[in-house]
Order: structure tokens, then sequence, then C-alpha cells
């Protein structure tokens, strides 16, 4: 289940993989590749290296990444200079990066990096479908009204969904300058179906903290499914994993309106301990997800505390965005790439491929 895996025929079908790191000397990545048809992928990366400041990928606000012959032959996870390669099943990834970057905050600043990192786990990992508390998953259920058309739209968009927490050592070469990482993670691997158009909001918590405990938690908002459906799990110093039973998180009264809160704090229970979590985001950056870019997402890099004990991680929020991929961008992409609006992807099984080209109306 970690390597590529063959994608459903589905045009929304997507098989990706993602990482988001960090350590409290507020050194960050978050870096994400999505395999869609057609050779077409999700994918960006960020970089904090608090000498320098926030690198980003120069696509950024897009997204939308594209994989050379080799690349699509082998069903790899990689675009345009990134890469994430399982070397072991849920112990081992490599995380490779190579290409210019944009200091954020100064277009004209642009550097090269060189990116050589190794995820690894010795952790349990955390399936969103089996591994969700039963109580939880039932309270989630019976907010939705129960007919034919719920539970066969539930089945039609299923989407399997794991995490597991670990760490990532290596280093980054800036222009020359190399830069050591080691840093606590979280990656999350999903295959299946993602339409960015049927979600209105989510948020996702990364947190490792000084006694050693890791923690996932969020929430996620998708009317055709699950008006409100909350996850996550602990990672316990000794390896023990509990999913949560409860969690205070109240997507509609944080950032509703488009802007995330910068400090906040909400509560969790697991493993029949209680967590109260204080959440202060000090950096963040936004971009597009999607073909016609359905998705505005903000990420951010966030320092916590639970119950006294410090300390760091990530926070990213989708909203749901209405415009358009600018046709300034799409103008760009390489021939013959097809896209959609209702197909809404872009990238859809060779015989389900639209005509449109892409930022066309």
């Amino acid at each position: 289940m970690e390597f590529p895996r063959k994608l459903v025929y589905n045009p929304q079908a997507i098989d990706s993989v993602s990482f988001m790191a960090s350590d409290k000397k507020r050194y960050f990545l978050a870096t994400y590749l999505g395999r869609r048809y057609n050779g077409v992928v999700d994918g960006f990366i960020y970089l904090n290296i608090p000498e320098i400041g926030l690198l980003e990928s120069l696509k950024l606000p897009d997204t939308i990444l594209f994989q050379d012959n080799k690349e699509k032959s082998l069903r790899s996870f990689g675009a345009e200079g990134l890469h994430h390669t399982p070397l072991q099943p849920l112990k081992r990834w490599k995380i490779s990066y190579d290409g210019k970057m944009r200091v954020r905050g100064n277009t004209k600043d642009i550097v090269h990096v060189h990116l050589d990192a190794i995820w690894t786990s010795r952790l349990p990992f955390y399936d969103v479908n089996r591994d969700t508390d039963t109580m939880l998953l039932a309270k989630i259920f019976a907010k939705e009204p129960w007919n034919d058309d719920f539970f066969g739209i539930v089945k039609d968009f299923h989407l399997t969904h794991f995490e597991q927490h670990g760490n990532i050592t290596g280093q980054a070469v800036v222009n020359g300058e190399i830069f050591q990482l080691k840093m606590n993670s979280l990656k999350s691997r999903k295959h299946g179906i993602l339409k960015w158009k049927h979600m209105h909001r989510y948020v996702t918590h990364f947190m490792h903290f000084q006694d050693g405990t890791s923690i996932s938690v969020g929430m996620i908002s998708t009317p055709v499914t699950f008006s409100s459906k909350e996850y996550g799990f602990i990672t316990t110093a000794n390896g023990e994993l509990y999913p949560i039973t409860y969690s205070s998180l109240k997507l509609h009264e944080l950032g509703e309106a488009g802007t995330p809160p910068k400090d906040y704090s909400f509560s969790i229970k697991a493993g029949g301990r209680t967590y109260h979590i204080q959440v202060e985001v000090f950096k963040c950056a936004e971009f597009y997800a999607g073909w016609q870019w359905e998705a505005r997402i903000v990420e951010c890099m966030a320092k916590f505390t639970f119950n006294g004990n410090p300390g760091w991680g990530g926070v990213e929020w989708h909203y749901r965005h209405t415009g358009r991929r600018p046709l300034s961008i799409a103008s760009m992409d390489p021939e013959k790439k097809i896209a959609g609006e209702e197909s809404g992807a872009g990238w859809g099984p060779p015989s389900e491929a639209p005509s449109v080209q892409a930022g066309e109306d």
C-alpha cells in the first residue's frame, strides 16, 4: 500500500503521499505529490530555513506539475525535480528535490536547492477508515440524513487514507551552503477519488512535543458526504497509538470567513487522557490546488503546547475556491495536456478525457 498504485478508473482518481516536518529550531518542510491521469501531478514543496527564510517552489501558488515519460512509465511519485520514493513499506522513504526555489516575499530572490532526505519510522500507522474510534464514527454518521443516495455517494467517493508519525534526516544545499535537517514528521498516504470541488473546508494539525508525543488531528467538511468529520490519533513516546475519541474543534468557528486564526485552542481525548492544546501560528503561505484552482490552501508553521508541554509542527487549512486557474498560467502548460471543468481534473482515463484546454471557460 506504500508503493505507487494503479489509479482507479475515475476522472478524479488520485494516488498521493505528503510529508510535513518541523523541529524546535523552526526548520520546516511541507511537500506533496498526488499522481493523476495523463502524467499530471498535484505537487509543491515548502522549506523553511531560519537563516534564509521560507523557500517555495517557483510554480506556487499553482500546483499543477507534469511528469516526463520515464516518470509516467514508472508510475513514480515525482515531477519537475521533486520526488518521493518508497524504500521500505511503512519504514523508509526518500525525499528529494533539485531545482530553483524562491524566498517567499521576494520574487527576485531565487536560489538553487538540492534536498536529499530520508523519512524513517518504527511506529504504527493510523488508517482513517479502519482505526477511527467507533463511537466517534457513529456520531459522524448520525449527523447526516440516511438514505440510499447518501450511502451510495459515501461508497462511490471512497478514499483510502492513512497517516504515520516518523522522522526526517538529511541535508539541504542552498546555493552551495549546506544545512543539516533533523525533524519530526507526519506522512500522509491517500488513494482513491479526490474531487476538490466537493470539499467546503478542512483543517489538519501535525504536532510533536518535547516529551516525545506526536499528535495528528483534523476536521473536514465535505457536504456531499459528511458535513463534519473529525479524525486523528496520538503516538506516545513509547510508540503506542491511540485514536482520538473526542475533539472540541468546531470548524465553522475557526476562520470561516477565509482567514485562518493565529491563536486558538481546543481539546481532544485519546487513550483515556485529555489533551488541552494551544496553537500559536507564526508563518503562513497559501496556494491553489485543482486543475481549475478549486481549492485554496493555507500552509502554516506553528508552535503548540498541551498541558504545559511545548511542541512544534504545522497546520493546513483548506477553503473552497470559486475562481479559475489563470490563462496566463495555463498557457504555459505542455502541449496536448487536457482539462475540463466538469471532468474536474484535466486528468481522466484516456477514454473519458475531455477536449477543453486548460484555462478555457
